[in-house]
């Protein structure tokens, strides 16, 4: 008798659910930025519809418009982003239908925002699929292209932009486009009078200005002065060190595993990886990562090329590691 009775309501909601539908929404998949929009068909005497995600009632807004027009019912995704992939619901009185939307994101990783010194580097890199529209660089509005100021380059799925000689007034937002899709990221010069305090020591000893030295500061230029030096003020002078752990060097086996780790100072400038004169940045071949005070460049899958001096340089000071 149970099983008559609920075979009896499954035959009514399929009725009651037929009744109200005349056509179904189908499932979608598209490429981030694209065109997402479900359209159903209900009966013209029927409930309200409604647009659901998971629990979550849609409304129009900026990143829905709902419309009717006669028996046709849509939901339009106006910029659909891969967060907005998942399941999506369309009821009408006690009846629903369920559909899926898959939406494809042309970046693989986004850019990061960019904090370095006037006139040092800057280089913003993104990656995309191999088969994504053309990618395009933006500040604001504007368009920027490979010139004095900016080199554009694309290595396999990676697009980098590069900030010759950055200046303050190259601060601001960034823009990348792909397709109809975009990233922001933020850039921010710091003037190089900003740069943390230089502390002169002899030894261990911190050296200040007195009867015995002359401390001074111009512009980048930083000066200690020894008045009437004596014998005994011979030795080593440093200039505090960002480094608090150098990096060592390293051999391995072609194809292991080549980690250069090192350690500066929490208020230090950018670091910065080379290989000879040449710049390394994050690739197929590098991985650059930072996590509070240890810096790290991991070489993937090295062979004999990658073989030779590697240095990293913060401010003025110059360390090598072979």
């Amino acid at each position: 008798m149970k099983k008559l009775f609920s075979l009896t309501l499954l035959l009514l909601w399929e009725r009651l659910s037929q009744r109200y539908f005349l056509k179904d929404p189908s499932n979608i998949e598209c490429y981030e930025g694209g065109e997402a929009i479900f359209i159903c068909e209900v009966r013209f005497n029927s409930p309200p519809v409604k647009w659901k995600k998971g629990n979550n009632d849609l409304i129009g807004n900026d990143n829905y418009e709902i419309s009717s027009k006669g028996e046709e019912q849509q939901l339009k995704l106006k910029r659909p982003k891969p967060d907005d992939s998942g399941e999506y619901f369309v009821h009408v009185g006690e009846s629903f239908r369920k559909v899926q939307l898959n939406i494809i994101g042309y970046f693989l990783k986004d850019p990061s925002n960019i904090e370095c010194y006037e006139g040092g580097e800057a280089i913003i890199i993104c990656e995309v699929r191999s088969n994504s529209p053309p990618v395009k660089w933006k500040k604001g509005n504007k368009d920027l292209a490979g010139n004095d100021n900016y080199e554009i380059s694309v290595l396999v799925k990676n697009s980098n932009l590069k900030l010759k000689r950055p200046k303050p007034d190259d601060s601001g937002e960034y823009f990348v486009h792909v397709g109809e899709s975009f990233r922001k990221w933020q850039l921010n010069i710091i003037v190089r009078s900003n740069s943390p305090p230089v502390k002169w020591k002899k030894g261990n000893k911190d050296l200040a200005g007195n009867d015995n030295y002359e401390i001074s500061s111009n512009g980048e230029e930083q000066q200690l002065k020894l008045k009437r030096p004596k014998p005994d003020d011979s030795g080593e002078i440093f200039r505090t060190r960002y480094f608090l752990k150098d990096p060592s060097n390293i051999e391995c086996y072609e194809g292991g595993e080549a980690i250069f780790i090192c350690e500066v100072r929490s208020n230090s400038p950018p670091v910065k990886w080379k290989k000879g004169n040449n710049d390394l940045a994050g690739n197929d071949n590098y991985e650059i990562s930072s996590s509070g005070e240890e810096q790290q460049l991991k070489l993937k899958g090295q062979n004999q090329r990658t073989v030779g001096n590697i240095s990293y340089t913060l401010e003025n000071l110059f360390e090598k590691c072979s």
